[in-house]
């Protein structure tokens, strides 16, 4: 693979990095959305209680969820201002506020899973759902709240995945962003089913009892079993935001990075470069990117010359944290072994198992 091809695939997995920087939303529009959403979140929560509607329950919890996510969104734009008060962890809020969010609707959609199992077994004695016409109405004020949400912050689902997800683009989408307005962007099937899937269920289960479409004997069980295989629905669409959440707190390598590719395009674009050492690069929120390494020059002249062009080079590939520790080789005709040693490794026989070059004659590549 050619030196130019390398830089070519390095820039296009660095083009999530500035993606979402151009698809920040503002706070008025976050606030417009999250006034709605508090409404006929409060209006759906009343009429489950009024209407004994376990589905409607549901989507009442997944709108709280909805809720949640934009408050921690609101408080992320406030806190996540660069000052000497609000430290370098709270850009992080945002994911931490997802996963948070996350285990609290799991929770929710717990209880009201017993509570519909529960309906089932005992459907003699406890007061099923009625008045599905008044929930009919509910669901189609509903449905209008996040057609604004979709057209203002790009649907709630969609702003949730942003928080915490950063894809790797291809190129076709490459070509495709190019031509695309920034309204079809934002539009992703997978967002759109997860937002609306509250309101086809809700809508589907009154209009079977409404119009009586089974007999009145098994009618009572249409709410509790519809509203059980809509909370699977719902927590098998969470998975991947656990798993993106989970993936940046345990600072793994950003799935947008080829480490690799990375390294032997280094050590092509710049020959002054002998080697690398302790490379490690982890996402610290979706579009800002850590890189800390070692990197061992052929003298200080070469570090003079290049080091400037190395820094540039990893702003570029999206890399807006960049930690670079220059080494030396200790003489000026140096054998593969000292290339392949750390210099800088740790004195101390307690702290040099935990580093990853503990031997000198491994080659610290990884």
């Amino acid at each position: 693979m050619s030196v130019d091809v390398m830089e070519y695939d390095l820039l296009m997995s660095s083009l999530a990095k500035k993606s979402d920087a151009d698809d920040a939303v503002s706070m008025s529009r976050l606030l417009a959305v999250l006034v709605l959403t508090v409404a006929v979140t409060v209006a759906e929560l009343v009429l489950a209680q009024v209407t004994h509607s376990i589905t409607l329950l549901v989507l009442v919890h997944q709108n709280i969820y909805n809720v949640i996510t934009l408050v921690v969104s609101c408080v992320t734009r406030v806190k996540g201002e660069r000052s000497l008060k609000n430290t370098f962890g709270w850009r992080r809020m945002e994911v931490v506020g997802s996963i948070a969010s996350l285990v609290f609707l799991f929770s929710l959609c717990f209880a009201t899973m017993i509570e519909a199992l529960q309906t089932v077994f005992h459907t003699d004695h406890l007061d099923t759902m009625h008045h599905p016409e008044w929930i009919m109405l509910l669901v189609g004020s509903n449905l209008a709240v996040w057609l604004v949400s979709f057209f203002v912050i790009g649907g709630y689902s969609y702003n949730q995945s942003k928080a915490v997800r950063q894809d790797k683009p291809n190129r076709r989408e490459l070509e495709t962003v190019s031509a695309c307005s920034s309204f079809m962007k934002k539009t992703r099937v997978a967002d759109v089913t997860r937002d609306l899937c509250g309101c086809v269920f809700t809508f589907l289960t009154c209009s079977l009892v409404y119009y009586q479409v089974v007999t009145e004997d098994y009618s009572a069980y249409l709410d509790p079993i519809i509203s059980m295989i809509y909370i699977v629905f719902l927590i098998w669409t969470c998975v991947p935001l656990v798993k993106a959440s989970c993936l940046i707190l345990l600072q793994t390598i950003p799935g947008n990075v080829e480490v690799s590719l990375l390294k032997k395009f280094l050590l092509q674009k710049f020959p002054g470069i002998l080697a690398l050492h302790e490379f490690h690069t982890w996402t610290f929120t979706p579009g800002t990117l850590v890189l800390t390494g070692h990197i061992m020059y052929q003298n200080e002249q070469v570090y003079t010359e290049i080091h400037g062009q190395v820094e540039t080079f990893f702003n570029s590939q999206g890399f807006s944290q960049v930690t670079i520790q220059p080494e030396f080789p200790p003489s000026g005709d140096p054998s593969q072994e000292d290339i392949s040693a750390c210099t800088l490794k740790c004195k101390s026989e307690e702290c040099g198992e935990r580093t990853c070059c503990k031997d000198q004659e491994t080659k610290c590549l990884h």
